[in-house]
């Protein structure tokens, strides 16, 4: 099971995480988000690659985070 892992130390608001694929097209968009420093949520269907992960904030800043799924 692929998954994606946020460790939030800071519980820093997050208002979604949205994944893209190579191509830039958007594959996941996560809207329910837990206010706990650890949390995890399940993807499905991932092939090998290369994908980009978007944080949203509260705020309204964006943490981008390039990832490689094996």
């Amino acid at each position: 099971k692929e998954k994606i892992v946020l460790i939030n130390p800071n519980l820093i608001a997050i208002k979604s995480i949205e994944v893209f694929n190579i191509l830039g097209q958007s594959i996941y968009n996560i809207e329910t988000i837990s206010e706990s420093a650890y949390s995890e949520y399940e993807v499905k269907n991932l092939s090998t690659g290369t994908y980009v992960i978007k944080l949203y904030t509260e705020s309204g800043s964006v943490l981008t985070k390039k990832v490689l799924v094996k």
